[in-house]
């Protein structure tokens, strides 16, 4: 892994602004997750957003993974607000799941099923991996506030995504 992430890292910098630079920032941002390098991971992102403004969706879901795990909170929140608000609507479905992580990352249960998954499963249900992922993280949500609806959903989840595991 540290020969991948140098060998990338290298890359980077090496054709930065010439396309394959992308390519190594989508395979470098799992590893950062991966040995909790979370600061050059949002550092990367940032880099990426400031010479691709149009294309940092390819990263994105990894870059607020980082901002969570960092526990950068106040970042994160306004970058998944601002997904929700102007993004393409794909993004913004997977940003009210954000939502509802960052949510249960701050304890607020609740909120993370009313806020983020259950919006997601809802106002995206013409979207089947947003709608499928939403109704999961509902039924998890559900089962961590004692809800015993946490069991209907599941059963829905199963009726509608019959593959899914």
């Amino acid at each position: 892994d540290s020969k991948d992430k140098a060998a990338l890292e290298a890359m980077l910098q090496k054709y930065f602004k010439l396309a394959w630079d992308l390519e190594a920032a989508q395979r470098l941002m799992p590893l950062y997750l991966q040995s909790a390098e979370y600061a050059k991971a949002i550092l990367l992102y940032k880099d990426m957003q400031t010479a691709y403004p149009n294309s940092p969706y390819a990263i994105r879901h990894e870059y607020w993974e980082a901002l969570r795990l960092a526990a950068r909170y106040s970042e994160l929140e306004k970058d998944i607000e601002d997904v929700v608000i102007n993004g393409p609507r794909p993004e913004a479905g997977f940003a009210y799941i954000a939502r509802g992580d960052l949510l249960m990352a701050k304890g607020m249960k609740s909120q993370a099923l009313i806020d983020g998954y259950l919006k997601a499963a809802v106002l995206f249900d013409d979207i089947p991996s947003i709608r499928a992922e939403g109704l999961a993280r509902s039924a998890t949500a559900m089962e961590a506030i004692g809800d015993p609806r946490a069991e209907t959903i599941r059963k829905r989840l199963q009726h509608e995504f019959p593959d899914r595991k």
